[in-house]
């Protein structure tokens, strides 16, 4: 009996074990464009994340030069899937105005009077900052952080 009971066990366990699942979730942004025209208005942002992973993930969370939060809508890409963001900042120091968005529709926005996120503490041409996304791995429910970076060019 005890030798059928641990195969009967043992079985169940390697059926188990063969069945599951690896969450393999991977994030990359691609493709930043950071442009102020002329140097001295807005900036314009455009930069691709790329789901490497083999779960759907839904972002929720976008900051651009270290301002920005949780998205009105999160935005699901699937594995093997990208989805191209955007972002506006413009103003000046003291009363900057920053937008985050996915294909026209506006999906984060704010004010602020600095961009601590910046190597310049603005958005001038040559500022280096930081484009950093959150996402929740839609299967597993483990959140997934990846950071890039961006140079404001004319």
């Amino acid at each position: 009996i005890l030798t059928a009971v641990s195969a009967l066990l043992l079985g169940h366990y390697v059926f188990s074990t063969m069945n599951a699942t690896q969450h393999n979730m991977s994030l990359a942004i691609t493709d930043v464009q950071a442009i102020n025209p002329g140097g001295n208005g807005a900036t314009y942002i455009s930069f691709t994340v790329v789901n490497n992973g083999n779960d759907p993930i839904n972002i929720t969370h976008i900051w651009v030069f270290a301002v920005g939060g949780q998205l009105s809508k999160g935005i699901v890409i699937q594995p093997g899937q990208a989805e191209s963001f955007y972002a506006t900042v413009s103003g000046s120091p003291g009363n900057y105005n920053v937008v985050i968005g996915v294909q026209g529709v506006p999906l984060w926005s704010g004010s602020t009077s600095s961009l601590p996120g910046s190597s310049t503490g603005t958005d001038s041409v040559g500022s280096v900052g930081e484009i950093a996304v959150t996402g929740t791995d839609l299967n597993s429910g483990t959140i997934v952080n990846i950071q890039g970076e961006l140079v404001v060019q004319d």
